[in-house]
């Protein structure tokens, strides 16, 4: 089921990258997710209506994890085609485990090398096929 979320957000988020309204229709996503969930939420996030100190932390962390990631994600798919943007996600986990080696010291175990193998193998082996050739490259819009 996760990787059927992933293709979908990967297809979806490339189809409204080259449309030209990425950035925008991110934001305006993003602020219908936060009133469909704020009634839901509301009781538990008081504590961030009284302390400033806590409100900011609550907005940089949104900001940080969530609205540059996916500015970014879009800028990128804008650029590059879905097969390659489907190869840097695919990275992600690699990537996290180095950062996490190297600067927490926490190291990678047993079945999580044995994946981290398995992923960096799937990317090698389909990273060196090439397009079809009567297919046209996907087109980019300016904007």
């Amino acid at each position: 089921m996760s990787a059927l979320c992933w293709a979908g957000y990967i297809l979806l988020g490339r189809r409204i990258a080259v449309r030209g309204s990425g950035v925008s229709s991110l934001s305006l996503a993003m602020l219908a997710g936060a009133v469909v969930f704020a009634p839901f939420l509301a009781r538990d996030a008081a504590p961030v209506l009284v302390d400033w100190r806590l409100a900011l932390a609550v907005v940089g962390v949104g900001v940080l994890s969530s609205a540059v990631p996916y500015a970014i994600d879009q800028v990128v798919l804008r650029r590059i085609g879905s097969a390659a943007f489907a190869v840097l996600l695919a990275l992600l986990p690699a990537t996290a485990a180095v950062v996490g080696a190297v600067g927490l010291r926490q190291w990678p175990h047993g079945l999580e090398v044995v994946g981290l193998l398995a992923v960096s193998g799937a990317i090698v082996l389909t990273s060196g096929r090439s397009a079809p050739a009567s297919r046209a490259p996907e087109p980019v819009t300016p904007g």
